[in-house]
C-alpha cells in the first residue's frame, strides 16, 4: 500500500488567456480584476463565492507600446465559472483561450 504525505493536487485546475486585452474597456477590466465581487452580484450560480474561489490574474503589457496586451488567469480550484463570466461581461469568445485550446 502506498501512502502519500503532503499536498495532494486534484484535477480542478484551469487557466486562460485573453488576447487583444487592449480592446477591453476599463469597466470590463475592473470586473475581471474584481471577478468574485461582480460574479456574486451577477448570481452566476447558487454557490456563494469566496476569496478562495478567485483566479490569479496577470496583466501583460506590450513591450513596444506599454499598453495592455493580454490577461492571463489561473486557478488550482475551478469553482468560479470564469468562462461564463467573461462572456457575460462582453469579452469576445474568439479572444478567450482556455488551457487545451491552443494555449
Amino acid at each position: 500500500m502506498k501512502i502519500r504525505k503532503g499536498f495532494v493536487s486534484n484535477s480542478s485546475s484551469s487557466s486562460f488567456i485573453i488576447k487583444n486585452a487592449n480592446k477591453l474597456s476599463k469597466y470590463q477590466i475592473n470586473k475581471i480584476t474584481n471577478h468574485i465581487h461582480f460574479g456574486s452580484k451577477m448570481k452566476l450560480s447558487s454557490y456563494p463565492y469566496s476569496t478562495w474561489d478567485g483566479w490569479h490574474l496577470k496583466f501583460d503589457e506590450c513591450s513596444n507600446c506599454g499598453k495592455l496586451s493580454t490577461i492571463r488567469g489561473s486557478t488550482s480550484m475551478d469553482n468560479f465559472p470564469m468562462s461564463r463570466f467573461l462572456l457575460e461581461i462582453g469579452v469576445p469568445e474568439e479572444d478567450i483561450i482556455f488551457n487545451g485550446d491552443n494555449y
